[in-house]
């Protein structure tokens, strides 16, 4: 009888307790989800299971000031309840995200979130989102300024808190990895950049077929521009880092990567010299590197396999002046803006190798120290041997001129600043002639001919000219341009000795 009445009490306790537990249950579980209810904008359904301490929240909306974010489900795994409901601290071993559709709109006045509650902080072991979206709009505009669709994004180790909230980048995490098969943002109202392939882990970036891509073709292009502009189309095959780092240090980014590899770019400028100049300042890229808003340090840049072609068009009935660079191969080293004040600050060095108009070998190097404000810089470089039939798709369209004979050899060096270039122009030629065309372009005018050619010394079988330059700055124009003139000037002066 005793025996009976202790199982009775005993089943009676277990009974109690059962219910006790079920009724917490209910309780904690209408607990989290009233407080997920208060966070978040909306949802369609949201399941607690205490047991295996998981959530699942269907159809999520959430806004937190300009972001806002969909999902068609979060899962969240081995979810700690009991600091969640008396610490206000979610700690979480796994996140999974399915089908997020995240979208920020900036505009000029920050928007403060209104919500009254306290955000919990969060630390997250892992968090993995799949077939997502990323959208950077401005406020008024429904064109993106940024898409990125990404099939997988991977964190460890994700921390939110008061420290973080307030930064940029609102969290911190140990290591990534980002895989994306769609990236598009907008580089300037005439051209955007797109990126079919993009994949970086820890560091490890690859991007696949990089490209700067205009809106409009050449023809509408100038018809939207009130001054002359580069169109700028590029293709870009693979672009790999080996250990990038970001970091945002009071607003600003700071980028470091000790080698950068671009292979197979494909670079295509045109401009219409016809249209008004634009008048606005070009600085040296000594003084974009100092004054750029990014804080960047590339100890080395390799370019292989690339090309570029530069169209400009001078004559409105004429097809445009081309000058074109084949197989090209480079290096940049110390491609640095960081602690400028420092006394050892590296020199940035630029050297290049091409086919000058698919036909002759040119080198050049180009160096300066942007911590200079002075902006110094070094550019010297050489031509092999340049036939005069070359160098017509340059000289009728622009110049009314056609060549004959052959450039054997052209050296060149150029120290100068912001304000003037100094050096020398060196030729080597051989029975080499400028012959004027007539108006049509089709005919020489013999004797126009004559005279450009009277004082070009072909009495030899081959012959050499040295001759000293000095070239004021147009700042209004590019470096390029500086240093083209530059050594037109030296070249023309150096034919035309006697």
């Amino acid at each position: 009888m005793k025996n009976k009445k202790s199982i009775i009490i005993a089943a009676g306790i277990l009974a109690t307790i059962a219910i006790v537990i079920i009724a917490m249950g209910f309780y904690f579980s209408q607990k989290i989800k009233d407080r997920i209810a208060e966070n978040v904008r909306a949802y369609e359904t949201i399941d607690v299971d205490l047991l295996q301490q998981d959530i699942k929240i269907k159809g999520l909306e959430y806004q937190q000031g300009e972001a806002s974010l969909r999902a068609s489900e979060v899962s969240l795994n081995g979810f700690s309840y009991l600091k969640y409901i008396f610490n206000d601290r979610l700690i979480i071993d796994r996140i999974e995200v399915s089908n997020p559709q995240l979208t920020v709109v900036t505009s000029k006045e920050k928007t403060r979130d209104s919500s009254k509650t306290s955000p919990p902080e969060v630390l997250v072991r892992n968090f993995r989102a799949v077939n997502g979206i990323f959208r950077l709009q401005k406020k008024d505009s429904a064109g993106n300024e940024v898409f990125i669709r990404f099939p997988e994004l991977e964190l460890s180790a994700v921390k939110i808190d008061s420290t973080t909230r307030e930064k940029p980048l609102p969290f911190k995490y140990s290591s990534y990895h980002i895989k994306s098969d769609s990236v598009a943002l907008n580089m300037n109202p005439q051209h955007f950049i797109a990126a079919e392939g993009f994949s970086i882990r820890n560091g490890k970036t690859s991007v696949k077929n990089f490209r700067i891509i205009p809106y409009k073709e050449r023809n509408a292009f100038d018809r939207s521009l009130p001054y002359e502009k580069d169109r700028i189309a590029l293709k870009v095959d693979s672009i790999e880092l080996d250990s990038l780092t970001f970091d945002l240090r009071k607003d600003t980014l700071h980028l470091k990567n000790p080698l950068l590899k671009i292979s197979g770019a494909d670079l295509d400028i045109y401009r219409n010299k016809l249209l008004p100049d634009d008048k606005s300042t070009k600085t040296l890229l000594s003084q974009k590197m100092r004054n750029s808003p990014v804080k960047f340090d590339f100890e080395k840049i390799t370019v292989e396999n690339s090309k570029i072609k530069y169209d400009e068009k001078v004559k409105a009935q004429k097809p445009p002046a081309t000058v074109t660079f084949n197989k090209v191969q480079g290096t940049v080293e110390n491609f640095v803006n960081i602690q400028l004040q420092r006394k050892d600050f590296p020199r940035t060095v630029i050297t290049a190798n091409a086919l000058f108009m698919n036909s002759s070998p040119l080198n050049i190097e180009w160096s300066f120290n942007a911590a200079n404000t002075n902006d110094k810089f070094l550019f010297s470089g050489d031509f092999g041997t340049v036939e005069g039939s070359t160098l017509d798709p340059l000289l009728k369209p622009s110049l009314g001129l056609e060549a004959e004979g052959k450039l054997k050899s052209v050296f060149f060096t150029f120290t100068g600043n912001d304000e003037v270039a100094k050096g020398d122009v060196r030729v080597v030629y051989d029975q080499f002639k400028l012959n004027v065309m007539r108006e049509e372009g089709q005919k020489k005018n013999k004797l126009l001919s004559a005279l450009a050619n009277l004082f070009v010394d072909n009495d030899g079988i081959s012959d050499q000219r040295t001759q000293e330059v000095k070239v004021t700055r147009e700042k209004n124009k590019s470096f390029w341009n500086y240093m083209w003139r530059g050594l037109k000037k030296g070249v023309i002066d150096a034919l035309a000795q006697f």
